[in-house]
């Protein structure tokens, strides 16, 4: 209580140190003065997360399956192996790349025995002629 008070103390002295300043203001001692300009205070922008492109006409779903083609191409899955469905948590539109870039998951047979793995692609251009980077590390 003492703190809240303090505080409206403070202000009011502010308040009134100010208005004594302008001569009065109210007291009809002095010239009336115009208001200073305030500075406005512009609203924090709402971030709003990027939008998938669609004029190039790729869906997530679209992109998953160029990178599937061009993996399967590129590495044909050994006896055993296996890649996991589509799913939309695995595609992400990058805007700095300006591309998807897909996660394919899976597994792997690697000296007789099953390991998840995972292939990463860039995939970019035209869903006509799509330009797919396949990291040729998996993780």
């Amino acid at each position: 209580m003492r703190m809240r008070t303090l505080a409206l103390t403070a202000l009011c002295v502010m308040l009134l140190s100010g208005c004594a300043s302008k001569g009065g203001a109210g007291t009809g001692s002095g010239p009336v003065d115009s208001p200073s300009p305030t500075s406005t205070i512009s609203p924090t922008p709402t971030v709003t997360p990027e939008p998938e492109p669609t004029s190039a006409g790729w869906s997530s779903e679209g992109a998953w399956d160029a990178c599937y083609r061009a993996h399967l191409a590129e590495f044909p899955l050994a006896e055993g192996s296996s890649i996991d469905p589509f799913d939309d948590d695995d595609v992400t539109w990058d805007p700095t790349l300006d591309g998807y870039v897909v996660h394919l998951t899976g597994q792997v047979t690697e000296n007789g025995s099953e390991v998840d793995a995972t292939r990463v692609c860039l995939v970019q251009g035209d869903p006509n002629d799509p330009q797919v980077v396949v990291n040729p590390v998996m993780e």
